[in-house]
């Protein structure tokens, strides 16, 4: 699905509290280990439908690593239906924000081309380990709104 006029779902007085969070717990992900690469995958509206996607979302990533920065490129062509729509594809951030419940694999290869659509990317780029964690962002009682890979 073509990333094409996105536009943000709109979240009345959260959507700066959210961001705000979101780059707290990248900054976490960076201090933390030596070789990082973390994006939020976030609900926004293109046309009528709902999607996932990394476009215009805080991330990080280890300056050093090439394979990691094409991986993102790569993964900035993917967007995954989150209205449910049948014949939408969820792919891992989908299927991890759906179900509300993380999801991580230590060799992206245990996947199939359709559980992770960009499945070829991830091993041209020597992505393995793969945590796809869905943050439990509480606010005021409203569920996350974002998914997070690494």
């Amino acid at each position: 699905m073509p990333c094409m006029g996105l536009t943000s779902i709109d979240y009345p007085d959260g959507s700066c509290v959210i961001k705000e969070r979101m780059t707290q717990v990248l900054r976490y992900f960076k201090e933390s280990t030596e070789h990082v690469f973390a994006q939020f995958w976030t609900p926004v509206k293109n046309g009528v439908r709902y999607v996932l996607t990394i476009s215009g979302q805080p991330f990080v990533l280890d300056p050093h690593s090439n394979g990691l920065h094409q991986y993102r490129m790569a993964s900035l062509m993917y967007v995954f239906s989150v209205d449910g729509e049948s014949d939408g594809v969820l792919g891992l951030p989908g299927r991890v924000f759906w179900q509300k419940l993380s999801e991580w694999t230590p060799n992206v290869q245990y996947y199939s081309k359709k559980e992770d659509p960009w499945l070829t990317h991830a091993l041209h780029y020597n992505v393995q380990g793969s945590p796809w964690l869905y943050p439990f962002l509480n606010l005021g009682g409203s569920p996350a709104l974002e998914c997070l890979s690494s």
